[in-house]
């Protein structure tokens, strides 16, 4: 599910809809969860429609590991789409990830070296495809 409403979230995940009320509250308060738009009303109140903020999750986590492992001083991102001199250009199920700067977003976020590049190489074995990735950055 890439997004949805309350109502489907909340059956989605088997908790009452007050409870889910209160949790995505705190969600959206944190940052860890967005509202994106109005559904068309059908006739009632129009349902909100939220998603998980890729941003705010993608730079927690990594701020978690950074913080555990102080050693850190590169950043690797392997993606299963389309990326182009660190602008995402297709990744499948997060169009609002297309045409975002990993690269630069996550550079000044972290203050560190940061390389991305599709999946595929990283996960085939191809080593010197890797060491060009990462001596080209």
């Amino acid at each position: 599910m890439e997004s949805g409403t309350k109502a489907d979230i909340a059956a989605a995940t088997g908790l009452s809809f007050p409870t889910f009320g209160t949790l995505l509250s705190s969600l959206v308060d944190s940052g860890e969860v967005i509202q994106l738009s109005l559904d068309e009303s059908t006739g009632g109140r129009p349902a909100e429609r939220f998603a998980i903020n890729l941003y705010h999750t993608i730079t927690e986590v990594l701020q978690k590991l950074i913080h555990q492992y102080e050693t850190i001083r590169v950043i690797s991102v392997g993606l299963s789409g389309g990326i182009e001199e660190g602008k995402i250009f297709f990744i499948p199920g997060y169009l609002e990830l297309e045409h975002f700067d990993i690269i630069d977003h996550l550079t000044r976020t972290f203050g560190i070296p940061v390389l991305a590049e599709n999946e595929i190489p990283v996960f085939s074995g191809n080593l010197d495809l890797c060491l060009s990735i990462v001596f080209r950055h």
